[in-house]
């Protein structure tokens, strides 16, 4: 298993609340986004009402977000065997890596894909939130086992912790360092319970 990448304070600090003022996204951008819309639309109906009351470049943002980590979710979910479903994360890790890179180009036929470049180009997304998001997929398909507090909060900040620190790329945070600790604490206290249930049910 990877080690989780973490989160540098660095990649979140720089947010606004406000999208920089850029030249609009291209037809091909937006058309990227639309279909992360309708996936968001389809498979996190409150969630996707709940982001509609946010100015248009965060809405556009947090649908590509969203689903980015449904694919990565779904992976793990899913019915593929287990190899197939590591071969698919490496795969969406090396996504993650070319978004990193700035070399997604336009004309790409993963709409995702292009949608969460065009994302990165206007906030300071910590993509490294991404990664840990697989890290945490991959735990599970291992059934790695949990023996101290420490080691559940490692899982807590890769399957909760990540979501909220790649949200405040959007959002924006004054205290980056203050705002880059917090998901994980929160994520934490909220993951933990369902995670030490989930424990007490296995045999």
């Amino acid at each position: 298993m990877n080690a989780p990448v973490a989160t540098s304070a660095a990649e979140s600090t720089q947010a606004q609340a406000q999208a920089p003022a850029q030249a609009p996204p291209t037809a091909q951008a937006m058309a990227a986004y639309r279909y992360c819309e309708a996936v968001t639309s389809l498979q996190a109906r409150n969630f996707s009402y709940g982001i509609r009351l946010l100015p248009e470049p965060q809405r556009l943002a947090m649908s590509a977000l969203y689903a980015l980590a449904r694919r990565i979710d779904d992976i793990g979910d899913g019915d593929l065997l287990a190899d197939r479903k590591v071969e698919q994360l490496l795969r969406t890790r090396e996504l993650v890596a070319e978004v990193r890179s700035g070399a997604v180009a336009e004309e790409d036929t993963d709409p995702i894909k292009v949608a969460l470049a065009d994302t990165a180009r206007r906030f300071p997304i910590p993509l490294g939130g991404f990664d840990e998001l697989i890290d945490g997929v991959e735990m599970d398909l291992k059934d790695v086992e949990y023996r101290t507090y420490e080691e559940l909060t490692v899982y807590c900040r890769c399957v909760a912790g990540s979501i909220g620190r790649l949200s405040l790329g959007v959002y924006g945070c004054a205290d980056g360092e203050r705002g880059a600790a917090t998901p994980t604490r929160s994520g934490g206290r909220c993951s933990s319970p369902t995670s030490c249930a989930t424990c007490a049910r296995t045999p």
